[in-house]
């Protein structure tokens, strides 16, 4: 199968888009967490595929595609708890990382 998602700095500034559209994956991701089924997302955005959808392998790209957006590196100054707040992201502590006490340069 092709890709799914396309990331492309001439499309959307580089924002994860489902592949042949300007959908953002982004959009799929909001529409399942507000309640809505797959079917409301595909009726409002015909050009993105059934293929792509919830247990296919386009979704299993989209969600690596999104992850790549929220590798966040968390400062030595700000609470190490607030890791909390992005859980299922990749979130580290500059202490964790063995950054703590460098000079950004």
């Amino acid at each position: 199968m092709a890709q799914a998602i396309d990331r492309n700095p001439d499309i959307m500034h580089g924002t994860p888009v489902f592949r042949g559209t300007r959908v953002p994956v982004q959009t799929l991701f909001d529409y399942l967490e507000g309640g809505e089924r797959l079917e409301d997302f595909l009726e409002g955005f015909p050009t993105v595929s059934r293929r792509f959808g919830p247990g296919s392998t386009g979704t299993s790209q989209a969600v690596a595609a999104c992850s790549l957006l929220m590798r966040l590196l968390i400062d030595e100054c700000v609470d190490e708890r607030v890791r909390g707040l992005f859980v299922g992201h990749d979130c580290q502590t500059a202490r964790y990382a063995k950054l703590a006490g460098i000079a950004n340069g």
